[in-house]
C-alpha cells in the first residue's frame, strides 16, 4: 500500500535552523521530506506509522463537502511554534477520455 503524502504549512518563512528542526521532527516520526517551498514542506509517511503518530486512519477516497476538514491532522507539539497546519495531500484521480 502506498505512503500517505503530507503537506505542512509553516507559520512564517523558515530559516535554515527552522527547516532543520521541522525535518528532524518529521524524521523522528518516520516521515521523509520530499519537497520544500518558501512556507511549505511536503513529506511521505507509511500508512502504519501514520496511524501510530496521528492516532488516526488516513482519509479514505470518500470526502466531505469540504475535503480539507477530512484531511487535516494534529500538529505535533514540537512543531507548534513553526507549523500552522498539516494536511494529507488529496488523492488525484486521472481523467479518462
Amino acid at each position: 500500500m502506498s505512503d500517505v503524502r503530507l503537506q505542512l504549512l509553516c507559520r512564517r518563512p523558515l530559516d535554515a535552523d527552522g527547516v532543520r528542526k521541522v525535518e528532524s521532527v518529521l524524521a523522528k516520526m518516520g516521515a521523509q521530506v520530499t519537497g520544500r517551498g518558501a512556507m511549505t514542506l511536503s513529506a511521505r509517511i507509511g500508512r502504519e506509522l501514520f496511524k501510530k503518530v496521528f492516532s488516526a486512519t488516513p482519509a479514505q477516497a470518500a470526502r466531505p463537502a469540504n475535503p480539507a476538514d477530512d484531511l487535516a491532522v494534529p500538529v505535533p507539539t514540537e512543531l507548534g511554534d513553526l507549523v500552522e497546519s498539516i494536511t494529507q495531500a488529496p488523492t488525484h484521480l486521472p481523467m479518462k477520455d
